[in-house]
Formats: structure tokens, C-alpha cells, sequence
């Protein structure tokens, strides 16, 4: 599967050929991903691959790389799960790349891959979480058209927030 926007490639990234020295990187810089999970400065390569390759072939899960078009660099990921067939998936992101934080990546990377869904997939709705401390998440879900419901017995330091299909 690849996905094009006006400046990114999204695609599956690959345990073989791709180079994850970056993205480990980015998955042990506690400071910089605050409000990413499974961030922690021990993080090993193998337990990237691992991950990787569990989401690679699972049936309910899309893991997507962002590629820069121009440069190829890899800057982050997009991710979906789980994925409800018919019906809704969460989605994440993680800039990675600190230079590309900022830049209007997130709404384009989100925006495309949302539209995707809701026609590929047939999803009726997207949800995220996000943490109430995380301003510029929230802002940037806001934009793109995330409302945020209340859940119960979710925690006072996050919200979910979706989006629905527009039905015509």
C-alpha cells in the first residue's frame, strides 16, 4: 500500500531494507516524545523490528512511514489500530524527525490517511487519544475536524477525540 501526499510518501516500512537508525532514535528520546508510548531510553533494534513486523502482519493494524518525497528521509509514522472492518479505527502519529515538528506535516499525513479510510476502509469514524497536556495535538485535531467525546473511566490526563464520515 502507498499513499501520496502533496510532500510525503506513506508506505509499510520494511525490517530488511529500511534503516531504522533514526527511528530508534526517536522511540529512546524520552524529552522530545513526551507523549508517545513505549518511548523509554532503553529501546533496542530488536524490539523496533519486532514491532514493526507484528504490525507488518497483523490484520487489524496499519503501520505507515512517512517519507519526505523530495529527500526520502524517513520522518515519522502514522499508524491505525485497531482497525474495526466497517466500522472505526484509532489512528496515532509520531513526528520524529524535530526539524519537521511545526510544519504542517501531521494535518496533511492525518488528512490523507483519514480520507483513505473512510473510502478504502469503509470506517465510519477515526478516534485518537491525546493527552490534555499536548496543546498542539489538540489544536491540530481540532483543525482537522476531531471532536472530543467523553469516555468513561478514562483518565484525567487524556481525552479521545473522533471524526466522522461525512455522509452526503
Amino acid at each position: 500500500m502507498l499513499l501520496e501526499t502533496n510532500r510525503f510518501l506513506l508506505r509499510p516500512l520494511d525490517p530488511i531494507t529500511d534503516d531504522f537508525s533514526n527511528y530508534l532514535k526517536w522511540m529512546r528520546d524520552v524529552e522530545s516524545n513526551l507523549y508517545i508510548s513505549g518511548v523509554k531510553r532503553t529501546f533496542q533494534k530488536d524490539d523496533l523490528l519486532d514491532y514493526v513486523i507484528s504490525k507488518n502482519e497483523a490484520s487489524n493494524a496499519l503501520l505507515l512511514g512517512i517519507f519526505d518525497k523530495v529527500s526520502l528521509c524517513h520522518i515519522g509514522n502514522v499508524k491505525l489500530e485497531p482497525i474495526v472492518q466497517n466500522s472505526y479505527a484509532y489512528i496515532g502519529i509520531l513526528i520524529g524527525e524535530i526539524g519537521m515538528r511545526n510544519k504542517g506535516v501531521g494535518f496533511e499525513v492525518i488528512r490523507a490517511l483519514v480520507d483513505w479510510a473512510f473510502s478504502e476502509l469503509h470506517l465510519s469514524e477515526i478516534r485518537l487519544g491525546v493527552s490534555r497536556k499536548n496543546a498542539a495535538a489538540i489544536a491540530l485535531y481540532r483543525k482537522l475536524g476531531f471532536n472530543q467525546v467523553q469516555v468513561s473511566g478514562n483518565s484525567d490526563d487524556s481525552f479521545e477525540m473522533v471524526i466522522l464520515k461525512k455522509t452526503s
